[in-house]
């Protein structure tokens, strides 16, 4: 989890050791499950520069990704989102995608 005591609680931000980000999500929106890669307001391809200036990693800061969730967000969708993440999640070592 990348994240501190001033983080917004409705936002996960989190980097999965050895996944590009961006690669990831394209496996999500297979299955109509959209994140966004990084943090906000940095450009394609590039490392969040918000992460890379709280822990200083590159790779960290290359497989970040936010989720963000609100109000409205009920246990079944984060049920079903928890199961294609992991399914996902899967998919990248078995097939060597990412």
């Amino acid at each position: 989890m990348n994240h501190t005591e001033c983080s917004l609680p409705h936002v996960i931000n989190i980097s999965l050791d050895g996944v590009k980000s961006t690669k990831f999500a394209e496996l999500l929106d297979q299955h109509e499950v959209y994140i966004s890669t990084k943090t906000s307001c940095c450009p394609v391809e590039t490392p969040s520069k918000m992460i890379y200036a709280l822990y200083r990693d590159r790779g960290r800061a290359l497989s970040s990704f936010r989720i963000s969730l609100s109000h409205l967000t009920t246990k079944k969708e984060i049920d079903e989102f928890l199961a294609i993440f992991t399914q996902c999640y899967k998919e990248c070592f078995e097939n060597e995608k990412i």
